[in-house]
């Protein structure tokens, strides 16, 4: 994997009530806040990576190959945590979460259509920052933190030294649940190690939406350098589902990262490169999301 690096000055903005100040680096967008609705941004440097499939991980499904490389020419801002319910609330009035009673638990129970008003909220404010949801292509980057290749966001051993990375289901799903992480259902962001770019939860907890359009395979690596693909967006709609079935006409979306229910016997989607196809109009108590923010550039 190949970055490049840069350093921005100080940028300040006002999101819903909350202060956004800090250095635009090579790391983090800090913020400071006496608001439940913070949000927390990294920003991540453009580079090359090896998307889909890691070598040697036996883990993988048929639409996690081909393994291909891909280019992201721009800096983007990945959100630290997932969107919490705090956040939704102060944004969208209400918590549909079901695990609620914590509102630095991420939000879920979100469809990807009401994912976009809450970005059309933001977006409505007119602070100088503009969201939206990361491209499957950013969002795998984001989540491997420079590991180019491991089969998890930390490394290649699920849980090093016996200690749990991240927020899965630990026994035999779904009628064994040891509770080994500490938690029964969401926990709040941030209880688990960050990854190598400083992000929280990238697997585990709750799936995450993307904004790209589901396809059943990745494309073929690129013979010579000059035709990797740059800044991939999917976009076009593919037949999953058998047409008889109710719903198959529906859209499908590509989330991410695995959740609280992924265990080893069922799921095992805990790693950067897994991906599901999702219908827009799903809702569940262990899918989510996380935000990009492109924020204004300085003044010359």
């Amino acid at each position: 994997m190949t970055r490049t690096s840069s350093r921005r000055p100080v940028t300040v903005a006002l999101v819903l009530g909350c202060l956004f100040t800090g250095l635009r680096g090579d790391s983090a967008l800090q913020t400071t806040s006496t608001a439940s609705a913070t949000m927390e941004f990294i920003r991540i440097q453009p580079g090359t990576f090896m998307m889909g499939c890691s070598p040697g991980d036996g883990l993988c499904d048929g639409d996690e190959s081909p393994a291909h490389q891909v280019r992201l020419t721009k800096p983007f801002e990945m959100g630290k945590f997932e969107v919490t319910q705090g956040q939704w609330q102060a944004v969208m009035g209400s918590n549909p979460s079901h695990f609620s009673g914590n509102a630095s638990r991420p939000v879920e129970r979100v469809t990807w259509n009401e994912v976009q008003e809450f970005l059309s909220r933001m977006n409505a404010r007119n602070d100088g920052y503009r969201y939206r949801m990361p491209t499957e292509a950013e969002w795998e980057y984001a989540a491997r933190g420079g590991l180019d290749g491991a089969i998890f966001a930390w490394g290649d051993e699920f849980a090093p030294g016996g200690r749990m990375m991240a927020n899965t289901w630990q026994g035999e799903f779904p009628w064994q649940n040891l509770l080994t992480d500490g938690y029964e259902g969401t926990s709040p962001v941030g209880s688990f190690p960050a990854n190598g770019y400083g992000l929280y939860d990238v697997t585990g907890n709750v799936w995450e939406w993307t904004g790209d359009s589901f396809s059943p395979r990745h494309p073929a690596d690129a013979a010579h350098a000059c035709c990797i693909p740059r800044n991939p967006r999917i976009t076009a709609s593919h037949q999953v589902r058998p047409a008889a079935e109710p719903g198959s006409h529906l859209p499908r979306r590509v989330i991410k990262g695995g959740s609280h229910l992924c265990a080893p016997n069922y799921c095992l989607r805990y790693r950067p490169a897994a991906r599901q196809a999702q219908a827009i109009d799903s809702a569940a108590s262990h899918l989510g999301f996380r935000c990009i923010v492109r924020a204004p550039e300085p003044s010359p």
